[in-house]
């Protein structure tokens, strides 16, 4: 394989993970990947090398889906798309993250994008902002707010009975944003690609 391929397949379970968490959908999402990876090889010349090929790929998936959801024009259809299969958990550790899910879910796009990418993602914010075609400025204060945002709907419950789980994902997603490292954000993802939070 050539050093490019090579690059390409390294970064193949990033690209499932995040085209899951846009399409919420196991078939469009593999559809996604393998599109983002066509485009790649046809475009081969327009990736800078040095640069971040994740952050290149992850525009280009992006893109993609946004073009599905142009060519489908059915924004419905988009809302409407069936939840992710969920792997069989114990009864409590479903339900803390059930509501940990929902609180994400329910954060405006612009916000729970952001945080993803941030969080979840691992991308710097310069990364981000380049995926998302905005300023950097924008990304931090997206990622923030939406940090802000998700902690403030999970707060209905007491400090003392939240969930220790949910306790630690919450401190977990401020530690993340701030330094900027990877994430393991399992409820947004598909478990089969991310270590569970136990």
């Amino acid at each position: 394989m050539t050093p490019f391929r090579d690059l390409l397949v390294e970064q193949l379970p990033k690209l499932r993970v995040y085209a899951r968490f846009l399409a919420r959908d196991r078939a469009l999402a593999d559809d996604l990947v393998q599109e983002t990876i066509l485009q790649a090889l046809i475009n081969v010349e327009q990736f800078t090398p040095g640069t971040n090929i994740n952050a290149w790929l992850s525009t280009i998936l992006r893109n993609r889906f946004l073009n599905e959801l142009r060519s489908r024009s059915r924004l419905a259809a988009y809302v409407a798309m069936p939840k992710q299969e969920r792997h069989p958990f114990d009864q409590e550790i479903r339900l803390e993250m059930r509501d940990l899910e929902r609180a994400f879910r329910s954060l405006p796009e612009a916000q729970s994008e952001a945080l993803w990418l941030v969080a979840v993602g691992g991308f710097s914010y310069r990364d981000a902002a380049k995926i998302v075609g905005c300023p950097e400025g924008t990304v931090k204060s997206r990622a923030n707010r939406g940090r802000i945002e998700l902690d403030r709907r999970l707060a209905s419950e007491t400090s003392n009975t939240r969930p220790a789980r949910v306790q630690a994902v919450m401190q977990g997603i401020g530690d993340r944003a701030a330094s900027r490292s990877p994430a393991a954000f399992v409820f947004i993802v598909n478990v089969k690609d991310a270590a569970t939070i136990r």
